[in-house]
Parts: structure tokens; sequence; C-alpha cells
């Protein structure tokens, strides 16, 4: 589908963006941070909205092993959210931490990097589509430990293939934040 034809929803029309617009904010972040990490990707789906979200997900990201948010709040609240599998995992911890393919990766170091970079996700976004719509404030990282009010709405995903496999990008906003 192209962008053009899409429908706004009104969460993004909260942020005064098109979907469209939202969206590509997270693309350009999505490149920066993994052409920092030395995480070569390439975009294989795009998401609009809640109703794309689900179909896709389930084919493109079978065995997340990392879920990893930051929350904003401010005018509008939500939260900036990085899934990846395993493999993805160790890919993006080794390239920020200047690993070797080989080396082994600890818990702990993939947790930090998977925070990390979510953060700069987070930043990125902050600074590109939420300060200049207002005073925001972003949360710490948090993995697997935030679960999206019933009232969340996934605004847009991208999901990329990095090396031998897949993470997913995603922005939710709260409908009901004021």
């Amino acid at each position: 589908m192209n962008p053009e034809d899409q429908v706004d929803t009104g969460a993004a029309k909260a942020l005064n963006l098109t979907d469209a617009e939202l969206l590509n904010i997270l693309r350009e972040g999505a490149e920066e941070v993994f052409m920092m990490l030395g995480a070569v990707g390439e975009l294989v789906d795009e998401n609009h909205g809640a109703e794309d979200h689900a179909a896709s997900q389930a084919a493109a990201l079978a065995d997340i092993a990392y879920e990893v948010m930051v929350e904003f709040s401010g005018p509008k609240d939500g939260v900036v959210v990085m899934r990846c599998q395993e493999s993805c995992a160790n890919n993006i911890t080794r390239g920020m931490l200047s690993m070797e393919e080989c080396e082994p990766v600890a818990q702990s170091e993939i947790h930090d990097a998977l925070g990390e970079c979510t953060n700069m996700l987070g930043g990125f976004f902050k600074r590109q589509a939420l300060d200049p719509r207002g005073s925001f404030r972003l949360g710490i990282p948090k993995i697997a430990e935030y679960v999206a009010a019933e009232s969340a709405v996934v605004q847009g995903s991208l999901i990329y293939e990095l090396s031998d496999s897949r993470a997913s990008v995603e922005v939710w906003l709260d409908e009901q934040a004021q």
C-alpha cells in the first residue's frame, strides 16, 4: 500500500503528523541507529496502524526473544518498541561492543546493548516527531516489562532483516492520553 493512500488515525493527527510521516520518522531513526551499530539491514515490511500490524507481526517475527520499550510522556503518551530474535540481539550486541562474530555474548551485555539501541531509537523519535510538538520526556529502557494499556494503538511498525534474523521497530500511542 502506498503511504500517500493511507488513512490517518487520530493518534498521528494528535501529533499533527500523518501516519506516513510518523512511519517515515521511525524508518529514518531505525536506519540511522542500525547503521551506527554496523548492523546492515534491509526493510522487509512496514505496517500502518493496528490492522496491518497484527497480521504481519505473527508471520514475520516468529521466535521473538526480546522486547524492549522506551516510554514517552507529554501532550501524547506512548512507547517506542524494538522486538528481535535471539540471533539479532546477539548481532546488535556484537556490533555495539565491537566484538568478533565468534565471541560469546553475555545476557547482561545483550540487555545493555538492546536497552541502549532502543533508547537511541526513542531519542531520535523524540527529537524528530515529539519535541517540535510539545514538551516530552523519555523513560528508561525496559526489557519485556511493559504491558500496553488497552487504549494503546500500534501506530506503525517496521520489520528489518539484519544478517540472518529479524527485528521490528514500532511506535504505540495511547489513544486516551490528553
